[in-house]
């Protein structure tokens, strides 16, 4: 995996934080008062309108931070809505 990155994400607004990926991990720092979810797409294919597709990012079960892994057979996209208040997550891929 390459040097983790972070990713800003706006709220109210669905945000890209990886592109084409097959494996790695994100991290929230949910410390903040941020909502997330999570959600992916076919590497390309449109991206989320809406959360009908979207999976609300569980609290940490230690510690500040929840993981979330990414393990797909072909590229997908994945994609970040933060509901309150602005959130960065951690990409590593």
């Amino acid at each position: 995996m390459a040097a983790p990155t972070t990713q800003a994400c706006s709220a109210g607004a669905w945000t890209k934080v990886a592109t084409n990926v097959t494996y790695g991990q994100i991290g929230f720092d949910l410390t903040g008062p941020a909502n997330c979810y999570v959600t992916w797409v076919l590497s390309g294919a449109t991206a989320p309108s809406d959360l009908s597709t979207a999976h609300p990012v569980p609290p940490p079960n230690n510690g500040t931070q929840t993981v979330l892994p990414i393990s797909a057979d072909e590229g997908i996209d994945v994609y970040v809505y933060a509901i309150d208040n602005a959130t960065t997550v951690i990409v590593e891929v």
